[in-house]
């Protein structure tokens, strides 16, 4: 395959380095196929994990790009030959899909060396072996996909913080504002005095140009706090199971986080006393350290002083969804 002008030069893969592969399949024949393999004792690399579809004609472009920001090092869609498609025409709306993709993508910068369609029938295992094979050992030459796992990265934190970590150095996005400094002094004193042992809150971004989720862990780095604008929802961060070993937890939080909070605490996902949350207004001003309790009396205060035509656009405003 020719490299296009986005892909940048091959660099030598670390040493033991073992890809991610992602493989869209037809439930009907490549998912077939790939059973088919496996039931004749046929073997292949083990770096790919397959997601079926019901035809390949479901495949979009989403499905990939968010399969290379979760870790995916390569991307591949297989489906039923064309004119043999359990839904007449699906494969068909597939490949024009692909031509497409592979437009639009380069557009976006993706390595299209990383992205691959191929065409397996039910009753060739051996083709199948043969593609993720040949796939996946043209991943582990070009190495781990480092720019987009990058771009992951500054787009959302990972789920449990790190035991240490260094000050941050991130570059402030040009539209980001600074936090209020007495949200800042806030989450550094609770971070110095131990009563909170991470903060997830916004700070600027090297790549995206507006705010990003990120742990705070130290008092030097509560000062890369930034204004939350009118981005999406926090709160969704701290539905991860393993963040119950990271407790006392603090969350800078908007009314849309203190209301989504509270959702997730009356489901008991959870635990009251494990939270602590540095409530701010929509601009971002600091109204000080609340309780679970107290919290859900401030949001009560502002959707009462709310006009009533204001209500139901409320949530769409705070949470920038």
């Amino acid at each position: 395959m020719t490299a296009t002008k986005t892909q940048s030069a091959q660099t030598p893969a670390p040493a033991g380095f073992e890809p991610h592969v992602i493989a869209f399949v037809c439930k009907w024949c490549t998912y077939a196929g790939a059973d088919l393999a496996g039931t004749s004792r046929m073997t292949y690399p083990p770096n790919v994990r397959t997601i079926m579809l019901p035809c390949t004609g479901r495949i979009d472009v989403v499905f990939v790009l968010r399969a290379f920001l979760q870790g995916a090092d390569g991307v591949i869609v297989s489906g039923c030959h064309p004119g043999d498609c359990h839904y007449t025409a699906g494969n068909y709306r597939a490949r024009r899909r692909w031509i497409l993709f592979r437009d639009l993508l380069d557009t976006l910068g993706v390595d299209l060396r990383r992205f691959e369609l191929a065409w397996i029938s039910a009753a060739e295992g051996a083709k199948w072996v043969k593609t993720i094979t040949a796939f996946t050992e043209r991943i582990r030459e070009l190495g781990p996909y480092e720019a987009m796992h990058k771009l992951a990265a500054d787009r959302s934190p990972p789920p449990v913080p790190p035991a240490t970590a260094a000050p941050l150095t991130l570059a402030r996005s040009s539209s980001a504002q600074p936090a209020d400094g007495r949200l800042i002094e806030a989450v550094a004193e609770a971070l110095n005095a131990g009563k909170v042992k991470a903060v997830i809150g916004w700070t600027g971004s090297g790549t995206l140009r507006r705010p990003r989720p990120a742990w705070i862990t130290s008092a030097a780095a509560a000062g890369e706090l930034v204004a939350p604008g009118s981005w999406g929802n926090l709160a969704r961060l701290l539905k991860d199971p393993a963040l119950r070993s990271v407790t006392p937890l603090g969350i800078v939080a908007r009314m849309s986080e203190i209301m989504a909070l509270n959702v997730l605490l009356q489901e008991s996902q959870l635990d009251p006393a494990s939270i602590a949350i540095f409530a701010v207004d929509s601009d971002g001003r600091f109204l000080g350290v609340k309780d679970a309790p107290a919290a859900s009396a401030l949001v009560a205060e502002h959707l009462k002083a709310l006009p009533a035509d204001r209500l139901v656009g409320f949530a769409d405003e705070t949470c920038g969804t």
